[in-house]
């Protein structure tokens, strides 16, 4: 004898969700939601901010590593958020062959020459909202840079270290060694 499990509906007979059941579903989705956001909104901030301190690390990397390459001196240059300049918030690279050479202006368009280069700016207000470089320091700019064999041989007061703030105040730091490295703490 063979037991059927299956129930069979009723001719007739309502099928689906009740509306009670239907509003009681979504009272307990709501209040569950309730609670995770401002958490879910710290971890995106969180996110964020470690997003900006890993871009800003790999760019002064791969300074370092064009000085070395190209025998060029290669530096960052950017401005705090807390800074009046029009770039504030932004950072970007600048090369020149020799010392003998000026670097180009900060404000300098995209360039490259035979002895010098400018880049693009990289704009870390619109990359990852929320985020500021320097946020209590009003100081003009920030930079480092480094000669052709990757030492560092300029280091602004305003990059020692870097901090890099979300808006939920916490923050971590940059620092570059005298060797080149970049430390993240």
């Amino acid at each position: 004898m063979r037991l059927d499990l299956k129930q069979h509906p009723t001719p007739g007979a309502p099928s689906g969700f009740s509306l009670v059941e239907s509003m009681l579903a979504i009272a307990i989705a709501s209040v569950i939601m309730g609670a995770l956001l401002p958490r879910f909104t710290t971890i995106v901030r969180t996110f964020r901010r470690d997003g900006v301190t890993d871009q800003i690390a790999a760019d002064v990397r791969k300074v370092r590593a064009q000085s070395i390459s190209t025998g060029w001196q290669y530096r960052i240059i950017g401005f705090s958020s807390g800074s009046t300049n029009a770039n504030k918030g932004q950072y970007r690279m600048m090369g020149r062959s020799s010392s003998a050479i000026a670097w180009p202006a900060d404000n300098a368009a995209q360039l490259k020459t035979a002895t010098q280069m400018a880049g693009p700016w990289v704009d870390i207000r619109t990359m990852f909202p929320g985020v500021s470089l320097n946020p209590a320091n009003t100081a003009t700019h920030f930079s480092v840079a480094f000669d052709s064999r990757g030492v560092r041989f300029e280091l602004d007061a305003t990059f020692d270290p870097l901090v890099i703030q979300s808006q939920t105040g916490s923050s971590k730091s940059l620092r570059i060694t005298p060797v080149g490295n970049v430390e993240i703490q």
